[in-house]
């Protein structure tokens, strides 16, 4: 059976795991073994250290088999240790006197036989540091497509295979991994002031409305570039998916489940909005993984972005029922033993932390706003944006950015007063 073989490279410049590393560049080399159901990584790590750093913590998925670890120019094998599910310690040399370090990584990475590949953050592919991405390429056979972050900027024809290349001038959120038949989608191609959509559906499906699709994403770019600056990629894909329902966000790629496609046939189209909106904040600007409010920074955000979408899009009063819903449906939790403060919540994985984010998180959001007055609010969004577009920030950093523009001085404190608490802010 024909193996599949594609090619990345891409650039980190910082980690965000471990305060004495700064990473330099990432050169991986992959490939997919489909008789073995696993692709075959070579990964190539250069970083520098200062004199006291001894080990680095990278995320890893924790099912891949390592071949070997070593230093890239002594072929020096490196001791590892295993720290917990999808993470993995490396055992620095304090002594080899060298700041710039280069590591080579060599293992297999298990996949499941499928149609369609499609990896992202969340499996831990790659040895990884969890933020600054900046660019990469994909080669495949001459039948496929592969697709990844970032901007589409060139396509190699070589005798058997073809490569694509994708580059981004600031950093990505992560690194999906998409690769599929070239007859697995059809493609609608949309030009929206010079930002190229393109909406890969599934081909032999249900046939969804492309056109609709592409015109509401670019009617979404259009008010965001705006109302809180401009959009940081020159393409921006959405791809249907059957493997998982919901979305999936990444910088300027979006994977939707089937599912979220029938719900915009029928109408619904709140899933679409948000996952315009997390362009902004969320794939835009990255809550540092895990971090003190990432929940809130990363869903309660960019869904407030898609009201004030809502509300220059449909008037004033759709925007107050919206709010208004999202109490009557919050209402219902409070008081329950399951109820949870905003920053209490580890994982959306219950109705009640769902609501917590889904819900309270953009009434405080609301809140806020009114507190600030909208003219400040809109100042503090594209201050924001322009300020820590491509960068991983913290909760201190959005309340530190709040007191720039907050003219009582007391907004920054409320909002962390709301966010601890439980109950109806």
């Amino acid at each position: 059976m024909k193996k599949i073989i594609f090619l990345f490279f891409l650039l980190l410049l910082s980690s965000n795991l471990h305060a004495a590393v700064i990473i330099n560049s990432y050169d991986i080399s992959v490939k997919f073994d489909k008789t073995g159901n696993k692709i075959s990584v070579n990964a190539r790590l250069e970083f520098q250290k200062d004199d006291k750093s001894d080990t680095l913590l990278l995320l890893f998925n924790s099912n891949c088999r390592i071949h070997s670890i070593k230093y890239s120019e002594s072929n020096k094998d490196i001791h590892y240790s295993i720290g917990g599910k999808d993470t993995i310690f490396l055992e620095l040399d304090r002594n080899t006197g060298v700041k710039d370090l280069f590591v080579t990584f060599n293992y297999d990475y298990p996949i499941e036989e499928d149609t369609v590949i499609l990896l992202d953050r969340g499996y831990r592919w790659y040895p990884l540091i969890a933020e600054n991405v900046e660019s990469f390429k994909i080669e495949v056979p001459q039948n496929y497509i592969g697709l990844t972050a970032g901007d589409f900027t060139g396509e190699k024809q070589n005798t058997d295979s073809k490569t694509y290349y994708f580059e981004s001038k600031r950093n990505v959120f992560k690194i999906p991994l998409i690769i599929a038949p070239e007859d697995y989608y059809n493609i609608k191609e949309y030009d929206c002031s010079g930002t190229k959509i393109f909406f890969y559906f599934i081909a032999g499906g249900d046939k969804p409305p492309a056109d609709s699709i592409n015109i509401d994403i670019c009617s979404l770019i259009n008010y965001f570039n705006k109302t809180i600056g401009r959009y940081q990629y020159k393409r921006f894909s959405l791809v249907e998916t059957s493997a998982f329902p919901g979305s999936n966000l990444g910088s300027s790629i979006i994977t939707a489940g089937t599912d979220n496609i029938k719900y915009y046939s029928s109408g619904y189209k709140e899933w679409l909005n948000m996952d315009v909106a997390s362009q902004w904040v969320c794939a835009g600007i990255f809550p540092r993984l895990f971090c003190r409010g990432f929940w809130f920074m990363s869903i309660s955000f960019p869904h407030y972005l898609r009201l004030m979408y809502a509300r220059d899009t449909y008037g004033e009063d759709a925007f107050k029922n919206a709010i208004n819903k999202l109490k009557d449906e919050y209402k219902k939790i409070v008081g329950t033993e399951n109820e949870k403060p905003i920053l209490g919540v580890d994982y959306p994985n219950t109705k009640e932390k769902g609501l917590a984010l889904y819900a309270k998180g953009v009434i405080v959001l609301n809140i806020l706003e009114n507190e600030m007055g909208s003219k400040n609010w809109i100042k503090f969004l594209r201050y924001f944006y322009e300020e820590f577009k491509g960068k991983t920030i913290t909760l201190d950093t959005l309340t530190d950015t709040l007191n720039k523009f907050d003219s009582t001085g007391k907004c920054s404190e409320h909002l962390i007063k709301m966010l601890n608490e439980k109950g109806m802010p």
